[in-house]
């Protein structure tokens, strides 16, 4: 296996693009499948090459993509790329730090129902772009949408289970890097969680650093290569 490599990661040329935008996720997991510690998040599972690779997955997004769980549980802060949280209820506290506006970086989107969005308090408004994007749920692809409108269409997603699931199942995933640590745990939470078909993906490339191994996989439908 070949070791991780600063250069490695980018996006792929627009030719190979299943759609305007490409949908790629990134997310950690033991050897036994958990995806959270038993502190229930993931960065007691990460190593420092996992988290190198996190960070370099980062850099060259348009906008990196969580569900409001995640948002609530991992505390994100803002960063110099737009984060936008898909939330059905818009159920967030004004305390998380991604509606800190001292802290600097992208102002956040929070991408919802109508009726949330309809009903957002104030300091969520003047804290965040809310975009209704559905009625009783979020519909993913109007969601999609409406990123792109914004010229945000190098999608990172960083889950959690049920997003990344929603994703899969709704066919809108283009790629995945997968992390494994050298660790068994036996929590019940997986990367993945969904009740619908999922799509084929092709191995792409199998890395390995420090005991740290980095699967990455594409849609079956993507070509191999470029267009010359």
């Amino acid at each position: 296996m070949t070791s991780l490599e600063p250069s490695d990661a980018g996006f792929p040329p627009r030719d190979m693009w299943r759609r305007d935008t490409w949908i790629r996720a990134s997310m950690v997991s033991t050897l036994d499948g958990s995806a959270v510690g038993h502190d229930g998040v993931s960065g007691s599972i990460s190593t420092t090459v996992d988290h190198d690779n996190f960070l370099r997955l980062r850099r060259d997004c348009d906008v990196i993509l969580v569900g409001a769980g995640t948002l609530r549980t991992e505390n994100y802060g803002r960063t110099t790329n737009t984060i936008a949280v898909v939330s059905n209820r818009l159920d967030l506290s004004p305390s998380l730090r991604l509606f800190d506006r001292d802290g600097g970086g992208a102002r956040p989107c929070l991408l919802t129902t109508n009726t949330s969005a309809a009903d957002a308090p104030a300091w969520l408004t003047d804290a965040a772009d809310v975009i209704a994007c559905g009625e009783k749920r979020v519909d993913l692809e109007r969601a999609i949408a409406a990123l792109a409108a914004r010229g945000l269409i190098r999608i990172h997603c960083e889950g959690g289970p049920t997003l990344l699931g929603d994703l899969a199942g709704a066919d809108l995933l283009d790629e995945l890097y997968l992390t494994f640590t050298p660790q068994l745990l036996g929590t019940p939470t997986r990367i993945l969680s969904t009740v619908l078909p999922t799509a084929r993906f092709r191995f792409c490339d199998v890395r390995e650093q420090d005991g740290t191994v980095m699967i990455h996989a594409r849609h079956a439908s993507v070509p191999t290569t470029a267009t010359q």
